[in-house]
């Protein structure tokens, strides 16, 4: 857990999918490194209470729902992936890589 900056974000690259992860004290929050309205990285945003603003059009994202809560655009939500802290390590509910097949 401590390899997120408290109040900042990291990029981690898993199975070729670029995640931001964000840390605020004890609460570590997920979603995919890009940003749905023009494709900024997210892990280069900042952190604003429990949201996350891009860096590049300041489109503001709710870190626990992936809501645009700057733009009413249904299409702008963030992907948000749920995280569990299991002895300081960082563990996230990842979707299935597109090219796996079901129960392989």
């Amino acid at each position: 857990m401590r390899e997120v900056p408290d109040g900042g974000a990291r990029r981690f690259v898993v199975d070729g999918l670029a995640i931001a992860v964000f840390r605020t004290g004890e609460s570590i929050r997920a979603c995919k490194d890009r940003c749905p309205h023009m494709g900024a990285p997210l892990s280069w945003g900042r952190i604003a209470g429990d949201t996350v603003v891009c860096s590049w059009h300041e489109w503001t994202f709710d870190l626990n729902t992936g809501v645009c809560v700057s733009r009413k655009k249904d299409w702008a939500r963030a992907e948000i992936y749920p995280v569990h802290v299991v002895d300081g390590a960082i563990e996230l509910d990842l979707p299935a890589p597109a090219d796996s097949e079901p129960g392989s």
